[in-house]
């Protein structure tokens, strides 16, 4: 049992922080997918649809990445043999680079506003399942408009929608964003072609939690809240790797009648808690016939007392860490050595409580101040560096709460795994912990639907909502 105050700071290792990608191939920087291929091919087949009227100007720029790019292999801006990132060599098209079937419909469909403003459902007349995305272009204010309600509907209707402002369209015309913008889009096109997978977290560093227990997998839980003006809902999204071989990731719902609200902020009442820690447990059991050995779970509020109860009569035994995520504090890390005091990505502050009794209910083990931003060393592949730009760093705060001793170093380390399983962001200095992230877009979605008395939405697979 942990007895003396430890405070301490230390660096964590980039590089044993890992992605699986193509052929098992395992790396800490997942933009790397170019050279080492996705983890699971998918072929992808494209139908364009505006929201409403769109300039020759834009369909152009359509054009040039669809095709051109895509299908040819063009530089957008020269019209030259493009040079996706890390290739040696240039004029790749997608399909090279993903080796995967690529496809695409040349007819932009113009989708009626007006129409869809009558009727929402007039949209999937548009739609054709015989592709296997809908991008889905427009302005700003038509996006704002209809984006989380389409989002409902197209789960309900079967449709992987993925949509794109014309302002960021116009983008890859600019050396900044080039590169980055196409491969995205072209990951986010894999990844919602059936069960496309770009990358999965290698679960190596579970090692490390406890050797102890000699921990190697888990479920993920993240508990995100919507607040609307009548009622709560929250989203909760179940995540898990499966022994470095399947990646699971799903969204459910939950709907709370009254607004469950403390001066430390939102919770889950105990007999609600119950029933989302019995369903995590079956959705792990349904794939591997087991119980996890450890469950982990992610909140941006503090632990409640009946989050606790609920947590110790269900998961009983069961090996379990709460972390209440903090992306806002007031605290700040500096290196004193660098000139400009600038920390690394996995600098970690980790401060420790005085006594751990878990026995008597206390299980306030450790809080953890981790940098998910700033600088990154520059890494080669082959003969291509990747040169990363600086992020503000920023940190986010965990205050770890758990029934085994652990190794604070660890859970950081998950943490920022957490962030490269993120499909949606190459950048791995993201800030965004992906079973949150994906659990609140998931309850402001349930949100839009119980708004608008849209039934059928529940249950959402990652892909569903990226």
């Amino acid at each position: 049992m942990m007895t003396s105050q430890t405070d301490y700071v230390t660096q964590l290792n980039e590089a044993t922080i890992k992605v699986i990608l193509g052929r098992n191939a395992k790396h800490h920087i997942p933009e790397f997918i170019t050279v080492l291929k996705p983890y699971k091919k998918a072929d992808i087949s494209i139908r364009v649809l505006a929201l409403g009227n769109i300039s020759e100007e834009y369909k152009n720029i359509v054009a040039k990445l669809l095709d051109g790019l895509y299908n040819r292999g063009k530089d957008p801006i020269s019209g030259s043999p493009y040079q996706w990132p890390y290739l040696n060599s240039r004029g790749s098209n997608l399909s090279k680079v993903f080796n995967i079937k690529y496809e695409f419909d040349q007819n932009l469909e113009v989708v009626n506003l007006d129409e869809i403003k009558k009727d929402i459902s007039n949209f999937f007349d548009y739609t054709d399942k015989r592709y296997t995305v809908h991008l889905v272009v427009g302005e700003e204010k038509s996006f704002n408009q209809f984006h989380d309600i389409l989002k409902v509907y197209a789960k309900i209707e079967g449709v992987r929608l993925q949509f794109i402002k014309l302002s960021t369209l116009r983008k890859i015309f600019h050396k900044m964003y080039k590169y980055a913008i196409p491969l995205n889009l072209a990951i986010q096109f894999l990844a919602k072609s059936g069960d496309g997978t770009p990358w999965i977290p290698d679960q190596e560093v579970y090692k490390e939690i406890s050797k102890e227990y000699g921990i190697s997998n888990g479920l993920v839980i993240g508990i995100s809240f919507a607040r609307p003006h009548e009622k709560i809902v929250y989203g909760v999204g179940f995540f898990s790797t499966f022994n470095n071989y399947y990646q699971k990731f799903e969204l459910e719902e939950f709907e709370l009648e009254e607004s469950l609200n403390t001066s430390e902020g939102l919770y889950v009442p105990k007999d609600k808690m119950a029933d989302l820690l019995e369903k995590g447990l079956r959705w792990y059991r349904e794939v591997v016939h087991s119980d996890p050995p450890l469950v982990i779970i992610y909140k941006t509020s503090p632990l409640h007392k009946e989050e606790k109860e609920a947590i110790k009569d269900v998961l009983g035994n069961t090996r379990w860490v709460f972390i209440h995520a903090q992306y806002t504090t007031s605290e700040r890390l500096f290196d004193t050595s660098k000139e400009d005091f600038y920390v690394e990505r996995g600098t970690v502050w980790v401060q420790r409580r005085n006594k751990w009794k878990p026995e008597s209910d206390d299980f306030y083990h450790s809080k953890v101040t981790i940098a998910a931003t700033g600088y990154i060393k520059p890494v080669i592949l082959g003969k291509v560096p990747y040169i990363p730009p600086l992020g503000t760093p920023k940190p986010i705060r965990l205050n770890i709460f758990t029934n085994i001793d652990i190794n604070p170093e660890a859970v950081a380390k998950v943490t920022l795994l957490q962030i490269k399983a993120d499909w949606e962001h190459l950048n791995i200095k993201s800030r965004k912990i992906a079973v949150l992230k994906y659990s609140n877009r998931f309850a402001r979605l349930l949100q839009c639907a119980l708004k608008n008395g849209i039934d059928g939405f529940r249950k959402a697979d990652i892909r569903d909502i990226l």
